[in-house]
């Protein structure tokens, strides 16, 4: 190991112990390889190749029941199938191929919303098991949202350094967290990124299936501007062009591994806060690597249920998501526009093996 890389590593450790997370084995990360490219484009310098150019969603009837309560048994499987679908492993094998043990992982879950219209806590609660499955101590692990308050109010379970039992979870607003000083500036944005995203070598984003009143939906892309300091600058013109050009900075380009989508509820109109009247239970989980067209999977899902109950279209309403556009073109190649790009996979879960 050369010099450079001996000094990175010993303040990766020391910046993870002041996280209050300990340590296990060596730091240095052997990032496991994966084959495809989302789109099948060619990674430009410095982008992830890891990315596959496929989405999952697995469906239940029997994930929810009455007033939103979740099945744990079904949700379980229904990431585990969204997993193994996805990387074409069965087991921990499917989780291996996107986690090493030697990662320091980072999930970014959306509760801004309350405990009807936020990341469930089960969801994340598979999501931990896989990464356990895959050698990772729960230790290394950090749920995280933008407040503590915000977790606390979705369900979560607040655990900070001194608890030893199961997975950090606090939000950025942590006293000792907070913000990097310095900001990340990509195209037209320039935002201070949470200490946990700067200090992860991995990231999951768990974003929820909601309409969004000013940015037309709120989804992979849209969640992440949960993790930096200024989310309300950039919510004009639709959020074209600033929610691609956060998400094409190199700390969210090349740090996430996965999207898992948390659609078993969503909202289809009045989001992003809760809003009785435009909730449904759309019983799904998805799961990729191509924010764009999950989002747009998303986008579609959400339209549906918009014509279903006769309201007008996003693009009617005047809030049509062109964010997505400006994700996918030759500056920021995200993802991919294009559905005949991307083989998208359809579950249903049978109840007899549920």
């Amino acid at each position: 190991m050369s010099s450079r890389q001996s000094r990175r590593h010993f303040l990766s450790r020391l910046a993870w112990i002041s996280l209050g997370i300990p340590l296990i084995g060596n730091i240095e990360c052997t990032r496991p390889q994966k084959p495809e490219l989302a789109a099948g484009l060619p990674a430009p310098p410095g982008v992830r190749s890891e990315a596959f150019s496929r989405i999952v969603e697995v469906h239940s009837s029997r994930v929810t029941g009455e007033r939103g309560a979740v099945q744990n048994t079904v949700i379980q499987k229904m990431v585990r199938l969204s997993v193994e679908k996805l990387t074409g492993e069965i087991g921990k094998e499917s989780w291996k191929r996107l986690f090493s043990p030697d990662d320091r992982v980072a999930i970014k879950v959306n509760c801004i919303a309350g405990r009807r219209l936020s990341t469930h806590p089960q969801v994340v609660n598979a999501i931990v098991e896989g990464l356990k499955s895959a050698g990772l101590d729960d230790r290394h692990i950090i749920i995280f949202d933008r407040t503590t308050e915000e977790l606390q109010g979705a369900g979560f379970t607040i655990r900070r350094s001194r608890d030893r039992i199961g997975p950090l979870c606090f939000g950025t607003d942590e006293p000792g967290i907070g913000y990097e000083q310095e900001p990340v500036i990509t195209g037209e944005v320039a935002s201070c990124l949470s200490r946990i995203i700067s200090l992860s070598t991995a990231l999951i984003n768990v974003p929820v299936l909601k309409d969004h009143d000013l940015c037309g939906i709120s989804g992979a892309l849209k969640n992440n501007l949960g993790s930096i300091d200024n989310p309300n600058k950039y919510h004009p013109n639709g959020g074209n062009p600033y929610i691609a050009d956060i998400n094409a900075s190199a700390p969210f380009r090349d740090k996430t591994r996965l999207i898992i989508f948390d659609a078993l509820e969503g909202i289809f109109d009045g989001g992003p806060a809760y809003s009785p009247g435009g909730i449904w239970s759309h019983g799904s989980i998805m799961a990729g690597t191509d924010p764009v067209a999950l989002d747009l999977k998303a986008m579609r899902i959400i339209e549906a249920k918009r014509k279903e109950k006769g309201l007008k279209s996003l693009k009617d309403e005047g809030r049509y998501p062109h964010y997505l556009f400006t994700a996918s073109d030759s500056d920021h190649r995200l993802g991919s526009i294009k559905a005949d790009d991307v083989e998208s996979l359809e579950i249903e879960l049978e109840e007899e093996k549920i």
